[in-house]
């Protein structure tokens, strides 16, 4: 799979899903996707912002995270922030272009 920030773009705002082992499902919102490349890098940079339930915080990870329009994804999560809406999940990509 070839991660780029257009490739989560069209999905912003829409559910993806992370399936444990004990059949627990957790719902993750796509809020933001935050191009960080500049002109002159050899790197495409770019982070996603996901929202999740107020009731548990997801650990600082890889997940697989599935969406419907999507390929499955094993995607490392970092716990930025708790906000009103729930918890913020940071994932950042440095790719080589």
């Amino acid at each position: 799979m070839n991660y780029a920030a257009e490739l989560f773009h069209p999905h912003l705002n829409t559910p993806f899903f992370i399936q444990f082992q004990d059949k627990q499902q957790t719902e993750l919102l796509l809020e933001e996707v935050k191009n960080q490349s500049s002109v002159n890098s050899s790197f495409h940079q770019f982070s996603l912002f996901f929202t999740g339930p107020h009731t548990d915080q997801l650990g600082q990870g890889t997940y697989t995270l599935t969406h419907a329009s999507l390929p499955e994804h094993a995607i490392f999560l970092v716990p930025v922030a708790k906000t009103e809406h729930g918890y913020r999940y940071q994932a950042c990509f440095n790719i080589k272009k």
